[in-house]
């Protein structure tokens, strides 16, 4: 995806919702052009984010004004997610979910904030 960082106010930070968004809105295709070249599954998706001791992961669920933690290494390798069939997008969101569960654990939540009960990926839900 390449650089993700952006200066803010003197710090770095990750613009979380942006990053999530365009994650599953390219992956949807990737996952057809797999299929399309006869990719047979499992397949395992890998999300690594490099250079980011630092900082923060920026979503806009943070609503008591208590600054974001940085992340403490400079390698954040999220566990890996198997896809064990092509189907629709909502089960490649339940297969990815771990990933962004793990990012979001790595800034104090217990699981990411912009999942639906279903397991589907639809952002930033307060603003709603």
């Amino acid at each position: 995806m390449g650089h993700l960082l952006r200066e803010n106010s003197g710090s770095m930070n990750i613009p979380g919702l942006a990053l999530e968004r365009y994650f599953f809105e390219v992956f949807d295709g990737y996952m057809n052009g797999l299929k399309d070249l006869g990719i047979e599954p499992p397949l395992v998706a890998m999300v690594t984010l490099e250079g980011v001791e630092g900082a923060t992961y920026a979503v806009q669920t943070n609503t008591f004004g208590d600054p974001m933690p940085t992340f403490d290494r400079p390698i954040l390798s999220l566990p890996d997610c198997v896809i064990n069939e092509y189907g629709h997008k909502v089960s490649y969101h339940r297969a990815i979910r771990p990933a962004f569960d793990a990012l979001w654990n790595a800034i104090g939540y217990s699981a990411s904030q912009f999942f639906d009960e279903s397991g589907l990926w639809v952002g930033d839900r307060s603003r709603r």
